[in-house]
């Protein structure tokens, strides 16, 4: 990555702005509703079209970060868009993002975003979770022992 991205990354990734998204964004994530008003009223849109895009030329370039944070932009901001969630979600898992890993175990495990409800693919995204050592562990774990029980008994 040459100095000029690095630097812009830098400053998009350390920026109040995308600091308080972040953490509105959790509060949102949860089914918060005011945090979802505060988020479409405080932030102009063109600030947030010009962030996604400044992560989209990251992801693209293979950064686990951008790729992760693009799939909870495309899954809470822009409109659900259910392909692009999955898409950043599985590029960022793929490159060790363990939350992206989590949301993929989820996204199985109920047939969200976009996906088929696939017990097994679950499991394989919460096996990931459980051997990584973070700190999702024994709730990955918990759930592989449920989703286990469940597909043997199918």
């Amino acid at each position: 990555m040459n100095e000029e991205k690095i630097e812009k990354r830098n400053n998009m990734f350390h920026s109040p702005f995308y600091n308080v998204f972040l953490l509105v964004s959790e509060h949102a994530n949860t089914g918060d509703k005011k945090a979802l008003a505060y988020i479409s009223s405080f932030y102009n849109w063109e600030v947030l079209k010009e962030v996604v895009k400044w992560m989209t030329e990251l992801a693209e370039q293979g950064d686990m970060d951008a790729q992760y944070n693009l799939g909870i932009h495309y899954q809470q901001m822009l409109d659900g868009n259910d392909k692009e969630t999955i898409k950043w979600f599985t590029k960022a898992a793929e490159n060790g993002c363990i939350p992206a890993c989590w949301h993929l175990g989820m996204s199985y495990e109920f047939g969200i975003w976009g996906v088929d409800k696939n017990i097994e693919e679950a499991i394989k995204w919460y096996k990931m979770v459980a051997n990584s050592g973070e700190e999702s562990v024994h709730d990955a774990e918990l759930k592989l022992e449920k989703l286990t029980d469940l597909n043997s008994n199918n």
